[in-house]
């Protein structure tokens, strides 16, 4: 329960061990798609086709994937890495593991005789500043799973599982210079969630200062209760809070601009319906253009799209689930519901993927060539890919021919996440323990 006494339900999930329902995977002698496939997107790609409410406008970006040459560089190993989160004011990572730790990724810039950054090194720092082990447990989907700061870097938020409940768990604390003041917890949503899946995870500080949240189905195939397309559920979800907002009574408010702020037909809470797993999702920070990676059930995984627009990017949007599954019927369904947002790619388990990662689209200095693409990936099949949207009703789709270990553990996967510094550089985690920077080759 909320403060109010509503049921509340988040749901994602993603992490060692975690939805493997359907999972292909790829053995470590397969190679990786390195190659561009161009085919066509009819459903939200053209400046003139109506996505969300609002029209799409012409992507801010490179014209094409062909030529791009990525690597990967080792910058941290360390336990079952989660989430990665930058924090305003410092050019300090921050890496969740699933067993509930959070270290420090520190870094140190180089400049050239412009006083431009020509490079940067990185050292990780072996002791943790924060640790809720005990509040949390490593098992199966459970565990620390989002990790994100306030737009002024002074407060940090944390979503887990409590350890004796299962409950989904949204904890904020203040920042004391490099420490977390543990004095100052407050814990604005603890949700009751009895299965051990789909367990929700992201948190994403909006280009409007409120805090995102992805919420799952709630578990069960075909989502049986219907919550994603119930906008009183919040399950299947995203939404949006302002967490300082709150009062003695309610830990947080839900902003005026929230599709269902009045409550009346659906929480106030709720920001995005129709999604079955949305377990990572992003702002393109130049754009602030919506991405998220919604993970399938048994066939589909797909990519959603919601381009900026008055009142916010997805605001009131209605991606489908349970009723599409990625672009096509289920259910028994022969209609997409009211209002629905078709994805703007998806792709099927017999590619060799089982769950799509959602990623950034890029806007770093580093590596001009990926200026605009969408950079993604799959917790299964492991390789980094890009998608590019353009504006003639076209897109493109491409591995980049780099991908990472896998992990130990039974479902063998290998991408848990992606990070953003505050640069716009990118990052990419891996489920064997390792953090990655994407780089030009």
């Amino acid at each position: 329960m909320n403060r109010s006494g509503r049921p509340t339900v988040l749901a994602t999930a993603l992490v060692a061990g975690l939805l493997v329902a359907g999972c292909g995977v790829l053995s470590d002698s397969e190679s990786a798609t390195t190659g561009t496939t161009k085919v066509s997107a009819p459903v939200v790609t053209s400046s003139t086709v109506p996505v969300g409410g609002a029209s799409l406008p012409p992507p801010i970006a490179v014209p094409t994937l062909a030529g791009i040459a990525l690597k990967t560089e080792q910058i941290a190993d360390v336990y079952e890495p989660i989430a990665l989160a930058p924090r305003n004011g410092t050019d300090t990572l921050y890496v969740a593991q699933k067993d509930g730790k959070i270290k420090q990724i520190r870094s140190d810039k180089r400049y050239d005789r412009d006083g431009n950054v020509s490079g940067s090194t990185y050292r990780l720092d072996i002791s943790p500043i924060f640790d809720i082990g005990r509040a949390t447990k490593d098992e199966g989907e459970r565990g620390l799973l989002g990790l994100t700061f306030s737009s002024d870097g002074r407060r940090m938020y944390l979503l887990y599982t409590a350890a004796a409940t299962g409950n989904i768990t949204v904890d904020g604390y203040l920042m004391n210079e490099d420490a977390v003041d543990r004095s100052t917890k407050r814990t604005l949503l603890d949700v009751p969630h009895p299965e051990g899946n789909h367990n929700g995870g992201q948190l994403v500080m909006g280009p409007d200062g409120f805090l995102y949240i992805g919420m799952g189905d709630g578990g069960g195939e075909g989502d049986p209760n219907n919550h994603a397309q119930d906008p009183r559920s919040l399950y299947g979800k995203i939404l949006r809070i302002d967490p300082e907002g709150g009062t003695k009574d309610t830990p947080y408010h839900s902003p005026a601009g929230n599709p269902y702020h009045d409550g009346a037909n659906g929480a106030p809470e709720v920001w995005a319906i129709g999604l079955r797993n949305p377990w990572r999702f992003s702002f393109d920070r130049f754009t602030k253009d919506l991405w998220i990676g919604d993970v399938g059930q048994g066939a589909w995984e797909e990519i959603d799209f919601a381009p900026n627009a008055p009142g916010g990017a997805g605001r009131g949007a209605n991606f489908g689930w349970n009723v599409m599954e990625g672009s096509h019927p289920v259910n028994g369904a022969t209609a997409p519901p009211p209002g629905y947002v078709p994805p703007v790619f998806d792709y099927g388990h017999d590619q060799g993927g089982c769950a799509v990662v959602g990623g950034y689209s890029y806007r770093g200095r580093g590596i001009p060539s990926l200026i605009g693409v969408y950079v993604y990936g799959d917790y299964c099949a492991g390789e980094v890919r890009g998608f590019l949207r353009q504006p003639d009703n076209q897109h493109e789709d491409a591995g980049f021919g780099i991908s990472v270990p896998k992990g130990k553990l039974e479902s063998g996967g290998a991408i848990t996440s992606f990070g953003e510094d505050n640069d716009g550089e990118l990052f990419v985690l891996s489920a064997a323990g390792g953090v990655y920077k994407i780089a030009a080759a």
